[in-house]
């Protein structure tokens, strides 16, 4: 339809549906087609665009996953400039601060783990060297107590080698000592090959590895003794046994040499620092050991000889004693035929104190001269003397329990003392009235002062002999004052026994007091 103004008139067309939309239909075909190609053009710029953006993001991925699992030497491709890029890039930094990381972590391991082997080896060493130093410790407390356990110089020696072999297992050791009276050194036990053949040598002072040690007081180890110009070649020779490794250690004891302990091995380089010192512990101990060992047989030998001495004297003493009883017996007959009664009386007096002395000898003898027992001299001291007794007389004794012991020089003493009052008591204390007469002992010991009484039944002193300082009418009195004052430096005290009620005398006493001495103290 369309109007047309000038002609006032419009003009209509009739067309079909199909043919009135044929151009839209076209033009909707045109832009479908285009539209579909523009989204095709789109769609394939936006797959290579993702492409070319997801890539790179892969890429890192997959890197990640290849170093979470442990492989940390893959790095991340860098293909662009951009983000992605700069992400790969920090990605790869990462990755390599991990590497190095982990190399270090590794290294750090690696020296932990040698750090422990070395700690573990240093822990069995040191368990190994306390497992030796106590076994070795052992062995020298266990010879230390064989050592003091003997005073036998043979047996020693034995126990010293013995050890010394088992410390340091060895081909052979011996023992070296000075003999005093020529300076040689001498070897006086060994063991090994052919041991017994080198049993007495003897070594000049300063001949030989021994000699150089004993005159240095120095140890010495030496590695390879054939190399050393010290060495006695003739001993390996003796032996037949060629000395490489050596050790000496001087046995010294209060400051002096008294020999050498040696230890030798076939193998060169056997010994150490170690060994040495050991050895050395053991050498001090069986320094000891040997000084006492010859201490001891020396002190046997003396006591032998002073022994024999003694056994001499007191058979000649004996002997001596014997003889001038006899001749006193010898004298009393004499003067028996020419009736002297007061030569008989001083006669008898005599043989008597003898006899006391030589009863006294016998009893010392028998204890070496050591101290004896108060009550055990008293009673065979006035045994002894009452061997004078008429047959138609009696005495009882009594002696009162004691255990004071006396020194020989006082057992000298009171043999006489004892001895005068006994036959004082048989002179006075009988008579035709009294034909049993009694004699009583006591001691008592206060402190260092002993006192001894000496008490019988008879009839007392006379008063003249009680007032008088110095009894001129009995010389027996005299002298006992004279060695219990003098000789002794004690007090004597002469009295009467009186009953209290009747004071009639019942006998006479003597009580003396001195100091008590050690043996020692009177030796001195």
């Amino acid at each position: 339809y369309k109007w047309v103004d000038s002609l006032e008139v419009a003009l209509l067309a009739e067309m079909s549906q199909q043919e009135a939309f044929a151009p839209a239909r076209q033009l909707a075909y045109t832009i479908a087609a285009v539209g579909t190609a523009v989204a095709a053009a789109l769609a394939l710029g936006v797959f290579i665009l993702a492409r070319q953006i997801v890539r790179p993001i892969l890429a890192v991925t997959e890197t990640a996953v290849q170093i979470s699992r442990g492989d940390l030497t893959q790095t991340a491709p860098v293909t662009t400039q951009d983000e992605i890029g700069l992400l790969a890039h920090t990605f790869n930094q990462m990755t390599a601060q991990l590497r190095q990381l982990y190399a270090n972590l590794e290294e750090k391991v690696q020296e932990l783990e040698r750090a422990e082997t070395m700690l573990r080896q240093a822990h069995d060493e040191l368990e190994m060297r306390v497992a030796e130093r106590t076994a070795q410790l052992t062995m020298l407390n266990r010879a230390s107590r064989a050592l003091i356990s003997t005073l036998d110089l043979d047996e020693v020696l034995v126990i010293i080698l013995e050890n010394l072999h088992s410390l340091l297992d060895v081909t052979a050791c011996s023992v070296w000592l000075l003999d005093e009276d020529n300076g040689r050194l001498v070897c006086k036990q060994s063991t090994g090959p052919n041991s017994s053949r080198l049993i007495g040598w003897q070594l000049q002072p300063n001949e030989g590895i021994v000699g150089w040690v004993v005159a240095n007081n120095q140890s010495l180890l030496l590695p390879d003794a054939q190399k050393d110009s010290r060495h006695h070649a003739d001993i390996d020779r003796a032996v037949a046994v060629q000395t490489r490794s050596l050790l000496t250690i001087p046995l010294w004891v209060h400051g002096r040499v008294v020999g050498a302990l040696q230890a030798t091995d076939a193998k060169p380089a056997r010994f150490t620092e170690s060994d040495k010192n050991l050895m050395e512990s053991l050498a001090a101990t069986a320094a000891i050991a040997i000084e006492n060992a010859n201490l001891y047989q020396q002190a046997r030998d003396d006591a032998q000889t002073k022994e024999a001495l003694l056994r001499e004297v007191n058979h000649r003493v004996k002997n001596n004693l014997s003889a001038i009883i006899g001749l006193l017996y010898a004298n009393r007959r004499h003067a028996q035929l020419q009736n002297s009664q007061y030569y008989q009386a001083i006669m008898q007096d005599l043989i008597s104190r003898v006899q006391g002395l030589a009863t006294v000898h016998n009893m010392l003898s028998q204890v070496h001269w050591q101290s004896l027992p108060l009550n055990e001299l008293a009673y065979q001291i006035i045994h002894s003397s009452l061997r004078a007794l008429p047959p138609d007389k009696k005495i009882e004794l009594e002696i009162r329990p004691s255990t004071i012991h006396v020194t020989p020089e006082q057992a000298n003493y009171l043999t006489l003392f004892f001895n005068e009052l006994t036959t004082n008591t048989i002179k006075h204390a009988l008579n035709t009235h009294n034909a049993t007469g009694k004699i009583t002992i006591s001691a008592v010991q206060n402190n260092s002062l002993i006192t001894v009484t000496f008490c019988d039944n008879g009839p007392g002193f006379p008063p003249d002999v009680l007032q008088s300082e110095n009894p001129r009418y009995n010389i027996g009195l005299s002298m006992l004052k004279n060695i219990i004052t003098q000789s002794m430096g004690g007090t004597i005290k002469i009295h009467n026994l009186t009953d209290s009620s009747s004071q009639t005398i019942q006998g006479a006493c003597i009580t003396i007091q001195f100091e008590a001495h050690t043996q020692q103290s009177s030796q001195n």
